[in-house]
């Protein structure tokens, strides 16, 4: 099972256990965290983002912080971030590296 914990309007973090091996057994067991960006500046004023690389608004950088603050919480650490290559989504992913 996974756990879906609310961050805000926008951002949502999923946990989810991932067995490496069919069959592994807690070594063997991987953690995939998945987030979405906070909410940008667009978001804010109800406009439709998609490809536009619009910054995040002050409410997305603390989802952000929150998320982050869940996940050290949650005992995780990141070997590997990949992101899109938009301004939000990577202001967001240093956000919850720091």
């Amino acid at each position: 099972g996974g756990a879906h914990v609310p961050l805000g309007r926008q951002a949502s973090v999923v946990i989810k256990k991932l067995d490496a091996l069919h069959g592994a057994d807690d070594e063997g067991t991987a953690t995939l965290v998945i987030l979405r960006h906070g909410m940008s500046v667009w978001n804010r004023e109800s406009r439709f983002t998609g490809w536009e690389d619009v910054p995040l608004a002050q409410e997305g950088k603390l989802d952000a912080r929150r998320a982050g603050r869940l996940c050290r919480m949650a005992g995780l650490h990141f070997d590997v971030a990949l992101t899109s290559v938009l301004e939000r989504a990577v202001h967001t992913t240093h956000i919850i590296s720091d």
